[in-house]
């Protein structure tokens, strides 16, 4: 059972962490008329509600158990409660008997979402010094991607075989499988991570110390950080506009909604691959000779969703369902190979704002990373839904791909020229 401690098992176990957490978000959201007007006859305003409460969880989880993982060096504490946390608000959905206990309920579980993606994120770099984050990053991506867009094709699916309760439970059904594995996070090797145990340790006291200059808001007004978590509400805002948008734009031409779910596989498999892929490119000799240690992940950034932004367009004047399949793949690869580096360079950078000693920040900037994706799940998909009604497909894709590649290049431009490679 030695592979139980490895640092493999704790990626692994982020991995089904995001994957399970989005996944599940997924299948909530396209079961809101049936969950909200046909059970409970709630107005159909207070959907955006139901999805925005979720978000506000998130604001309450994860700076909160960022603060506390960090203050106290501690791990397990905070991922088996956002486990539990988690399981118990889709358990009160699964039984909600009134529409309070839902809302209550999806607060909830926006709390244990909010806790299991910042301390998990965290707990990756923990253990993986900045020159080595890339691929295991990658690997986390690859569950976040797979997850975001399976919600929607499992919740496709078996819309008629599944009511809502049935598809929270057989969702939750995982969640203990991954509290077990939540146990063993800690026991990575003592060679692989800093000794939490010891409060006279001379690393506990320099922690503290460094911490103590290490906010929020001091990390928001890194050029670095601030512009990365805007590029993740963009990039993220652009899948979730698409994963509302392309399925209407698709139903408008008759496909039925298990065809369109299917359909979503090629923006998932095509971001799993890109984000895979360029954690291995970004370790390479030739790409750290040739772009610096650090700039490097700001190149891919810049080409990978600039790229991602261009095709959109493409996307929106496709007229033919394969085409926009097509494109749906193409614009996901992109997107994951320029998203993947995301989170490996707010791992590289916080890890040198604390001067190379693990845990004093790092669950601290995930939760600013889980903010940023929870700002772009809740506001771009309304946008891109008022635009497409007021205008079309292609308005609407030409919007969020060029806000996406204008932002980016800019931004990235910025950094690459006027900020050090350190």
């Amino acid at each position: 059972m030695k592979i139980l401690y490895t640092r493999g098992a704790v990626v692994f176990l982020v991995f089904c962490s995001l994957l399970i957490d989005v996944m599940i978000y997924g299948i909530v959201v396209p079961a809101l008329p049936e969950l909200l007007q046909e059970k409970f006859g709630s107005p159909v305003s207070l959907n955006g509600l139901f999805v925005a409460i979720f978000g506000f969880g998130v604001l309450i989880g994860a700076p909160s158990s960022s603060y506390f993982s960090d203050k106290y060096t501690n791990r397990k504490m905070p991922m088996i409660a956002g486990f539990l946390i988690f399981a118990g608000g889709s358990l009160g959905i699964a039984f909600a008997n009134s529409i309070a206990v839902l809302y209550i309920s999806r607060l909830v579980q926006g709390i244990g979402s909010g806790i299991t993606w910042s301390v998990g994120l965290a707990s990756v770099i923990d253990i993986y010094p900045a020159d080595m984050l890339d691929t295991p990053m990658g690997i986390v991506y690859t569950g976040l991607t797979i997850g975001e867009t399976s919600g929607p094709i499992i919740n496709a699916s078996f819309a008629q075989e599944q009511n809502h309760t049935e598809v929270s439970m057989d969702s939750n059904n995982n969640i203990p499988k991954n509290e077990q594995k939540t146990c063993t996070h800690p026991e990575v090797p003592v060679d692989s991570k800093p000794n939490f145990d010891s409060p006279k340790s001379s690393f506990r006291q320099n922690v503290e110390q460094i911490d103590r200059q290490i906010t929020y808001w001091s990390m928001i007004k890194e050029s670095r950080i601030g512009l990365l978590c805007l590029i993740v509400i963009f990039a993220y805002g652009l899948i979730g506009s698409v994963e509302v948008v392309v399925p209407v734009n698709f139903s408008e031409k008759g496909l039925d909604s298990d065809k369109i779910g299917y359909s979503f596989i090629a923006l998932t498999v095509a971001s799993a691959i890109g984000g895979l892929l360029m954690g291995y490119v970004l370790e390479s000799k030739y790409m750290t000779n040739k772009f610096g240690p650090y700039k490097k992940r700001f190149v891919v950034i810049m080409v990978g969703n600039a790229a991602a932004g261009i095709l959109n367009l493409f996307l929106g004047l496709s007229k033919s369902i394969p085409l926009s399949i097509v494109f749906l793949g193409l614009v996901g690869f992109f997107l994951g190979a320029g998203n993947a580096p995301i989170m490996s360079a707010l791992g590289a950078h916080i890890q040198n704002m604390s001067k190379g000693l693990s845990s004093n920040s790092n669950s601290k900037v995930f939760s600013l990373f889980n903010i940023a994706f929870s700002i772009s799940a809740m506001a771009m998909p309304i946008l891109s839904s008022i635009i497409y009604k007021a205008t079309s497909l292609f308005i609407s894709c030409l919007i969020l791909g060029l806000l996406l590649a204008g932002f980016t290049v800019l931004s990235m431009l910025y950094l690459i020229f006027y900020t050090k490679d350190e």
